[in-house]
């Protein structure tokens, strides 16, 4: 059995995230990369491509890509 909420999202130019970038203690892992924020712009005006849909993400280093896709109603973001 899984443990579901259900919570309102705010669309994402009412969020504020705030992320530590650390590339010399974490590596790429810790870099918020350019290619990042040009996704998010993109996936913020064409939200229904995600929508309702389970989302991977896959070497996004601070994982921002995938918080946001959860922001903007994606079903479930691996």
């Amino acid at each position: 059995m899984t443990n579901q909420s259900t919570s309102t999202l705010e669309p994402l130019e009412k969020l504020e995230v705030i992320v530590a970038e650390s590339p010399g203690h974490l590596g790429i892992g810790g870099k918020v990369w350019d290619a990042a924020l040009v996704l998010l712009h993109y996936l913020n005006k064409e939200n229904h491509l995600i929508k309702d849909k389970v989302v991977l993400e896959l070497g996004a280093g601070t994982g921002l890509v995938g918080i946001a896709c959860r922001q903007l109603q994606a079903k479930k973001v691996f």
